[in-house]
């Protein structure tokens, strides 16, 4: 994943286009001034699917935080410093990430919590399996021009 970020966003007043816009430019000019570059740091434009029910947002968000495990970056996903899946288990926390969807899990705190790993260890074990045997698919997002 070293070309590529992955965020899972609640559309507020301000547009999607116009945070990724921001969030974009000022990376770039921040990695172009550090390693002393100039022009385009991201290949492609982001593209953006729109999740309009709960089990959606939790099959994003589920596609997300195993990313790094399917692409073999670490052999345990706690092991990523770089994803949200280790405030989703409460290990460490940051506040300008929302942990609210936990509450589609369950209403207790540690339950849903609980709830959630197994949602994300379910999600590992079907990867895999697929894998072996060779089935794995690219899927079709909105806006992502495949």
């Amino acid at each position: 994943m070293g070309n590529h970020f992955h965020l899972l966003v609640e559309a507020t007043d301000t547009p999607v286009s116009k945070m990724m816009h921001t969030l974009l430019h000022r990376y770039a000019q921040y990695v172009n001034r550090i390693h002393r570059h100039w022009g385009h740091l991201f290949g492609d434009r982001f593209w953006a699917r729109v999740c309009s029910e709960e089990y959606d947002v939790l099959s994003v968000l589920r596609y997300v935080h195993l990313n790094p495990l399917r692409a073999g970056l670490v052999p345990r996903l706690e092991l990523y410093p770089w994803s949200s899946h280790r405030i989703y288990l409460g290990i460490t926390g940051v506040p300008w990430v929302a942990t609210t969807i936990l509450q589609s899990f369950h209403a207790d705190r540690n339950r849903a919590v609980a709830a959630y790993a197994e949602f994300v260890a379910d999600g590992a074990r079907v990867c895999a399996h697929r894998e072996q045997d060779g089935h794995v698919t690219k899927a079709r997002h909105l806006g992502s021009g495949n």
